[in-house]
């Protein structure tokens, strides 16, 4: 039976953001690790909670903690994730190296040259 690896369109977006926000635990933190907005940060993950259909952090005025569907989320997301970043650096590496099959084209060699000259003497 052929099975289906397709990845649903925008599934994946939101899980750098979710990830850096589970670390640091702070949505400011993330987002200056990022380069992006605290509310651009918030945004993506909001649209990946609905995605989820869970509530993956409990935010405060004074703090971010995780909820177990949260804790749950990053225990799978965050290898997972980590294997992505490793493929797409193994693919760009091997995207710089020469690679393939090389063909040279070479005149032949008069069989009295194959000889060294200390042979020939």
């Amino acid at each position: 039976m052929k099975q289906n690896f397709t990845v649903r369109h925008r599934a994946l977006d939101g899980v750098e953001a979710f990830l850096r926000v589970a670390q640091h635990r702070s949505f400011r933190k993330a987002a200056a690790e990022l380069g992006v907005t605290p509310s651009a940060i918030s945004q993506a993950v909001r649209a990946l909670e609905a995605r989820v259909g869970a509530a993956l952090f409990i935010r405060t005025t004074r703090s971010v903690g995780l909820t177990e569907a949260g804790e749950r989320f990053l225990l799978r997301a965050k290898p997972a994730f980590e294997e992505l970043v490793a493929a797409s650096q193994d693919a760009r590496d091997l995207g710089q190296r020469p690679a393939g099959l090389l063909r040279l084209t070479v005149r032949p060699i008069p069989r009295s040259r194959w000889r060294s000259p200390q042979a020939r003497s």
